[in-house]
């Protein structure tokens, strides 16, 4: 009966290990991609940044009469 006993308390013990390497493996996989993601979205929110200014310092530009539209137009599809 003994040997029972530590049998099943083997499996369950490798079970449970089983288990904790499974959530350790899926809390490091979360933040990873938390990370990752937070890369991707500030590198994405600074381009779009830039394009705006840029965008927006050629409208000043054109309205103030220091460039004409079409040259802003074009330097606006080369960026």
């Amino acid at each position: 009966m003994d040997i029972k006993v530590t049998k099943r308390a083997e499996v369950t013990s490798v079970c449970k290990a089983w288990d904790d390497h499974y959530e350790s493996g899926r809390k490091l996989g979360k933040q990873e991609g938390l990370e990752e993601g937070m890369k991707k979205g500030l590198e994405k929110g600074l381009k779009k940044g830039i394009e705006k200014g840029k965008r927006s310092v050629l409208q000043s530009l054109v309205s103030e009469g220091f460039i004409s539209e079409e040259l802003a137009a074009m330097k606006m599809k080369h960026q």
